[in-house]
């Protein structure tokens, strides 16, 4: 490799890098410190300028690109922040106008649903009316009530009790709190089905037609499957249902833990696949549609070739299946690539896989600047990479005598190849996911190269299209889908049998210890060298480079030691915090003045907390609920 191959990379990769690096800061940057990255990358520029002036130019591109991504990322990231629920809002009640933003999905308990509320306009607002963007409401009702009324794409008025949208943050969980900023929840919002008003059945939004469209899909999926009488197909109908609609909230959480335990959980959710076996089998349709019409004869299509009409049915079918999904951020993503790589085809040049990934991740990052740290996001380029080096690898000039061989032989010798190339390209994308998924979850899931080898052709290409198939047939007549969706239903519950069993098995997934960031950075180099066309070095070499990230031990605790972190603590206390001032304050006045003796004493416990030691932490515990006893009026 050049000692100068850093010049050489697409401006695209520091565009990222520089929404990372914003991701990555305690505090956002100010104007001054924006300027001071100006002037070191200016002063970078002038001193590469001189001592290789041959490459002045690309590094002042790379070094545009990197500004651009943190200006950019900040630019979100600032306006994202500025939108949420101000402190002094906390639990005060604002009167919203705006329509139900997604699906209606009810809630564990039965008595309450949840849904996104888009704003749209705000009564008696003084200071704060987060007009277009998203509240998370739950509406306390009961199954008996005219819940049923609140449907996707409807228009209300709702008097909401607003809080600011806080969440846990694990090792290897969820960050509720960044999801929020990605989805453009700004407060949480809660009421009782009397504070609400119906105003129209439908808003002149096209989100809220989108919306409509997925709901009634659903509810037709749903009707068609009581019709059939079938009984104990509610897995299979939960999955038909996220492959239509990607809406996963039927599937309980065992189902999804045997699903991450194989390996194959990114084809239940609206992936890359999905979006472009939807544009291929639209791009196919609609070139065949314009063969037997004749239109293919058309001077137009004769001079220009079919490229164009052929990337336009494939464009549409990527956008209808990425709205059908409800326009999520994933299923934006994976369009975004797909159009991106689509036009740069168009184009005529032939471009270096890595430019047509790096334009596809700017355009991915303009869209949401949170993704550079999302396990989907790396996961997906990962695997994208990994199969077009595996298909370099493949590659090889074609032998001359092939023209003489029979058609029988030219059949075998093809399919032999096919598959040659399938598995060249499972093993190059399962090799690459073993630190990425050492990284993200913890966890390496050993037969995860086996199951996805059967489970992405036979979900991709036959339960996935006879599930959309049989939607649209729903949406028509319920009673003629009732019968093929039953047979679906069954096929699709066996393969979810078949899957249990696989995930039963207790040395299919291993847990590792998140080991250093420069382990995992070795182990990914590791995986670029063993699936590295053509290398020069020996692979059995480079494994050993992988081994510390195999067997790097567990940070347990010693015999007889004990540790405890006080964020549990905290967490209790400011629980104890809610409870009392819900049950001792009566008005606006008194639940704000209480709310500020919180947050002052909840900052004295937290600094407390980290000097105590284990066995006084219940003791601060129960000497806080007695100052807060103290400090409460009565309750009236």
């Amino acid at each position: 490799m050049s000692p100068h191959a850093f010049f050489h990379l697409h401006p695209g990769w520091f565009f990222m890098a520089g929404c990372l690096l914003v991701q990555q800061l305690i505090e956002l940057p100010v104007f001054a410190e924006y300027l001071a990255l100006a002037g070191l990358c200016f002063a970078a520029w002038l001193i590469t300028a001189a001592l290789f002036p041959s490459h002045a130019s690309a590094l002042l591109a790379t070094l545009i690109s990197l500004l651009a991504g943190v200006y950019w990322a900040g630019f979100q990231a600032q306006s994202a922040l500025e939108q949420r629920l101000p402190h002094g809002l906390e639990t005060e009640r604002l009167v919203m106008t705006g329509f139900i933003d997604g699906l209606v999905r009810r809630n564990d308990d039965g008595r309450s649903v949840s849904f996104p509320f888009r704003v749209s306009a705000c009564e008696r607002a003084a200071s704060w009316c987060p007009v277009g963007s998203q509240v998370l409401v739950t509406i306390k009702t009961d199954k008996s009530d005219g819940s049923t009324r609140l449907r996707a794409g409807s228009r209300w008025n709702m008097d909401l009790r607003l809080k600011a949208i806080h969440g846990q943050r694990n090792p290897g969980g969820s960050d509720l709190e960044r999801f929020a900023l990605q989805s453009g929840w700004v407060a949480r919002g809660s009421a009782p089905a009397s504070h609400i008003v119906h105003l129209d059945d439908l808003a002149s939004h096209p989100l809220a037609w989108v919306h409509r469209v997925r709901e009634q899909l659903r509810d037709a999926l749903r009707q068609s499957a009581r019709l059939s009488g079938s009984k104990d197909m509610d897995r299979a109908m939960a999955v038909i249902e996220a492959l239509v609609i990607g809406s996963g909230e039927a599937l309980d959480p065992e189902q999804w833990d045997a699903f991450n335990r194989t390996g194959v959980g990114h084809l239940l959710s609206i992936s890359g696949s999905h979006v472009t076996m939807f544009a291929g089998f639209a791009a196919f349709f609609g070139l065949g549609l314009l063969r037997i019409s004749g239109a293919a004869k058309l001077t137009f299509f004769r001079v220009h070739t079919m490229a164009l009409p052929k990337l336009c049915f494939a464009s549409f079918g990527a956008i209808a299946y990425t709205l059908l999904a409800g326009f999520g951020l994933p299923a934006q993503r994976t369009c975004a690539m797909v159009l991106v790589t689509g036009l740069m085809s168009l184009s005529g040049r032939r471009f270096a896989p890595q430019a047509v990934l790096s334009c596809a991740g700017v355009v991915v990052c303009l869209i949401d600047p949170w993704a550079v740290v999302s396990a989907g996001f790396w996961l997906s380029f990962a695997a994208v990479a990994a199969l077009v080096l595996s298909g370099q690898a493949m590659r090889r000039p074609e032998n001359p005598t092939t023209n003489e061989l029979t058609v029988p032989s030219k059949a075998w010798k093809s399919l032999r190849a096919g598959l040659a190339e399938a598995f060249q390209g499972q093993w190059a994308a399962s090799v690459v996911m073993i630190p990425l998924s050492v990284l993200f979850f913890s966890q390496i899931s050993w037969i995860a190269p086996f199951a996805n080898a059967l489970a992405i052709p036979w979900i991709t290409f036959i339960i996935t299209p006879a599930s959309l198939l049989l939607a649209l047939i729903a949406s028509i007549s319920q009673t003629l889908a009732s019968v093929p969706l039953h047979w679906l239903g069954l096929i699709t519950e066996e393969s979810l049998k078949l899957l249990d069993a696989m995930a039963n098995w207790s040395w299919i997934s291993s847990h590792r210890a998140l080991p250093p960031e420069a382990v995992i950075a070795l182990a990914i180099i590791a995986c670029i060298l063993l699936i590295w066309p053509l290398a020069p070095w020996p692979r059995w070499a480079v494994v050993s480079l992988m081994l510390p990230l195999m067997v790097w031990p567990h940070d347990r605790p010693g015999e007889g030691e004990l540790r405890v972190l006080s964020l549990m603590w905290v967490r209790v206390a400011r629980c104890l915090f809610n409870r009392l001032s819900s049950a001792c304050c009566t008005t606006a006045v008194r639940r704000g003045a209480l709310m500020r003796v919180k947050t002052v004493a909840m900052q004295a416990f937290s600094r407390s907390c980290q000097h105590f030691e284990a066995a006084a932490l219940s003791r601060s515990i129960g000497w806080s609920y007695r100052m807060l006893t103290w400090i409460t009026p009565e309750a009236p």
